[in-house]
């Protein structure tokens, strides 16, 4: 039995995040082990439609010629393409929203699904609006509201924004707006979200923006920053998929080991589930990049005698967790027990109804799974074995193409299950089905 290894392309988060500070720093910044997904394409792209200069030094190696604050973005007439990726979207919608001028961002249909209005919420303080299509939705409008706001909202000495979610987009969305504002900012959360657009812009700034769990505080006098040469650690959320397949899989491997992964304590939710359902997973902090921990996670495949504990997880849990529940309710099919997942309600607002896909996707293999308005309740078995089904469906999905490509797995050996639209997967880690079969030999 020996040990594989897994090198994963750069934290998606983190990276679009990297992109959208090197284009505000002053001079030339260098972005490292950048993932080939169409979603950082997508940011990429808006940047340079802004007059943003990026441009390519290897497969994942890029440089960006930074502008030196919003203002010296382009009026850019053209409507802004965000393609399927809500991060670029509603990011950009928040830096965009301090411009002098209006720009219209829009994405391809499964981004016109999901919703846009609630951006209102957290940018609306500042005084600027968004315009959304019927329904809540994109193509959006931002920008321009400055010159007629500016004196009236002068008066006001400090900005108080509630997210009212724990959505790490509103968040970032707030922060990014704050950026063009002469104000002191307060943004506070009702739950925890992912926190890499404080910790970037902290180390930038050489401050603190935490104050607590829940509160950022961001000063009147915004800093200014120089470029900055950062490599992006392993993404934590592609890093999720091999834990599900060290344990689902029959493989020559003893264990899988995860490299200079990013170990931000916001990212581990499914981490920390799978730890409680039994996986034997350790973890090496080695070093800190730009404020984000990283280092190495060791994956233990099961013992044959070992079973997976069934888990009823918390909200805040369930939150930490949510873009890789759909890996949890796979893992829970071969629990020894009832596993109960509740809160996850969001999961019907991402690239399609998570929360319906994956249970029509399990039902239909053989899996005693019910779905929930807000989750699902999964009665496990260990010793269950997939059976072929008609096609499944995707939806176009990139968590759950990957997904069901694992469950593939736990099918009777020579059987191959039929997944439609799997170069969705794409969008944000296009190595896994090759890397997937590597491990599976």
């Amino acid at each position: 039995m020996s040990e594989f290894i897994v090198r994963l392309h750069g934290d998606k988060s983190i990276t679009h995040r990297a992109f959208i500070f090197a284009a505000l720093a002053s001079g030339e910044s260098i972005i490292r082990n950048v993932g080939s997904g169409e979603d950082l394409a997508s940011t990429r792209q808006v940047l340079r439609q802004m007059g943003v200069s990026i441009e390519a030094l290897s497969n994942d190696t890029w440089r960006v010629q930074g502008l030196g604050g919003i203002h010296n973005f382009h009026r850019s007439q053209e409507t802004l393409d965000c393609g399927n990726s809500g991060t670029t979207m509603r990011l950009l919608a928040g830096l965009f929203s301090g411009l002098k001028h209006r720009v219209t961002l829009d994405g391809d249909a499964s981004l016109r699904r999901r919703p846009m209005r609630r951006l209102a919420r957290v940018l609306e303080p500042f005084g600027r609006t968004v315009d959304c299509a019927e329904h809540g939705s994109a193509p959006i409008q931002v920008g321009g509201d400055l010159s007629q706001k500016t004196d009236e909202l002068s008066n006001h000495q400090n900005i108080r924004i509630l997210t009212a979610s724990g959505s790490a987009q509103l968040k970032s969305a707030a922060l990014l707006a704050a950026l063009s504002d002469h104000r002191p900012v307060q943004i506070i959360e009702d739950a925890q979200s992912r926190d890499h657009s404080e910790r970037m812009l902290g180390a930038l700034w050489s401050t603190s923006l935490i104050k607590s769990e829940l509160t950022l505080e961001i000063p009147a006098s915004k800093p200014s920053f120089t470029a900055f040469d950062f490599f992006s650690p392993g993404d934590l959320s592609s890093a999720s998929f091999w834990v599900a397949v060290a344990v689902l899989a029959d493989s020559k491997y003893s264990s899988i080991k995860l490299e200079e992964v990013n170990l931000n304590p916001s990212r581990m939710g499914l981490i920390k589930l799978a730890q409680q359902m039994g996986v034997q997973i350790n973890i090496q902090h080695k070093a800190e990049v730009l404020g984000e921990p990283i280092g190495s996670i060791l994956i233990e495949a099961l013992d044959l005698n070992q079973s997976l504990k069934p888990i009823q997880p918390s909200a805040q849990e369930v939150l930490d967790a949510l873009d890789e529940l759909p890996l949890l309710a796979l893992l829970a099919c071969f629990a020894d027990g009832r596993t109960e997942i509740r809160h996850a309600q969001e999961l019907r607002v991402k690239e399609s109804d998570r929360l319906e896909a994956m249970g029509q996707a399990l039902a239909s293999l053989g899996a005693q799974i019910e779905t929930l308005t807000d989750g699902w309740v999964i009665n496990g078995n260990p010793n269950l074995v997939f059976q072929a089904t008609d096609e499944l469906n995707s939806y176009g999905d990139h968590r759950i193409a990957m997904c069901l490509l694992i469950a593939q797995l736990k099918c009777i050996k020579g059987t191959k299950l039929k997944i439609n639209d799997l170069e969705c997967i794409a969008v944000s880690y296009p190595e896994f089905p090759q890397q997937l079969v590597a491990y599976s030999r």
